[in-house]
């Protein structure tokens, strides 16, 4: 087979410096602490590294694009002949191809028995965070240039805490009290988080699509100070307004998101790595 990617391996010895834990109050100082008797979960990267179930070690992939394999538990269906005789002294995955890989094919590796069993359990048991039914993901928002936009007015919530809304725009000049949105903005690399929309204009052109404009107020950064200043820009368009997850607010943070390792197969795992007897 050809290959299809290299992957060298990130070493973590621990792999329990991947676990999460919630936060405790010092009564006699006030401050906030790791409460280390209370897990709520591990960090995102578990999902993106392998391990063995003997071994406290997890193997992190980084080579190009190797982050987009998915799961598919029927790859593997007999052993691969070729592959027992190939050794050498590097830590790392060759990610080689079975047959021929066809233009937009999905490529897809074994993620173990494990991780699929674990897979199936999470889904079993998934109970979706309250609200869920009426959120609407930052890609079905972009999607959709013809619905208005909520104003400040309409919505105090700006559509979820999840969300945020950035506007194409240039401040040019901060001593000005406000600034006309033109279409030469669509060409710049400045993105300004929208604070509120302040409001919705409807227009109507004879011969056109009845379409809306905004009044935003934006959050910039003035160089020299240290706090956001506001900046109001008039007549937005619809095309120069973006949604995106808050931070840390995508559904891989939900808490109870899925969480765990790829499961490297028992037979290419070295004794001196299987450091846990779980008979013991």
């Amino acid at each position: 087979g050809s290959l299809v990617a290299p992957a060298p391996l990130l070493h973590v010895p621990d792999r329990d410096v991947l676990n999460m834990y919630g936060d405790k109050i010092d009564t006699s100082t006030g401050e906030e602490y790791r409460d280390t008797s209370n897990p709520t979960g591990h960090q995102l990267l578990l999902n993106y590294c392998f391990g063995h179930n003997a071994s406290s070690m997890l193997l992190c992939p980084y080579g190009h694009e190797t982050d987009s394999l998915y799961h598919n538990a029927s790859v593997l269906e007999q052993p691969i002949k070729f592959f027992e005789n190939i050794w050498n002294n590097v830590v790392g995955f060759d990610y080689v191809a079975l047959r021929d890989i066809h233009e937009n094919e999905e490529i897809t590796i074994d993620y173990g028995i494990q991780w699929e069993e674990a897979w199936n359990k999470h889904v079993q048991n998934w109970v979706p965070p309250q609200g869920y039914e009426k959120f609407i993901p930052p890609h079905v928002l972009n999607a959709d240039f013809t619905s208005p936009l909520r104003t400040y007015d309409e919505d105090k919530t700006m559509y979820s805490e999840h969300i945020d809304l950035y506007c194409a725009f240039s401040v040019e000049s901060v001593d000005e009290a406000k600034d006309e949105w033109d279409e030469d903005e669509l060409d710049g690399d400045m993105d300004y988080k929208v604070y509120r929309i302040l409001k919705r204009k409807t227009m109507k052109e004879e011969g056109k699509e009845e379409y809306f404009l905004y009044d935003l107020d934006l959050l910039v950064k003035v160089e020299g100070q240290e706090k956001m200043m506001l900046y109001q820009v008039r007549n937005v368009p619809r095309m120069a307004i973006s949604f995106y997850y808050g931070r840390y607010h995508s559904d891989m943070f939900v808490r109870g998101a899925f969480r765990h390792e790829m499961m490297i197969p028992d037979d290419i795992f070295p004794e001196a790595w299987r450091n846990i007897d779980h008979e013991k």
